[in-house]
């Protein structure tokens, strides 16, 4: 289906968290928007993963949002519009 940086047919993202409870919420507000519960997203599947990052881009953080030509509104609304510009 697609989503906020990668558009439907496309692996352009991959989205992870620091914990699973993060990632459980992610999940319940992507069926929420859906209009379903989160047991009708199932299956997915959990992986683990262990990084050492040498470089991070914190989406979080106005000054790096803006060094990449981002708004707050960009990473949070609901809208997945095309954000390529």
């Amino acid at each position: 289906m697609g989503g906020r940086f990668n558009p439907p047919g496309e692996f352009g993202a991959l989205y992870v968290s620091h914990d699973a409870a993060t990632t459980r919420a992610e999940l319940e507000r992507r069926a929420r928007r859906a209009g379903i519960e989160p047991e009708d997203l199932m299956p997915r599947s959990l992986v683990v993963v262990r990084l050492g990052l040498n470089r991070v881009l914190d989406l979080t953080d106005p000054e790096e949002r803006a060094a990449v030509g981002l708004d707050e509104s960009t990473v949070t609304d609901d809208d997945h519009g095309d954000v390529r510009q």
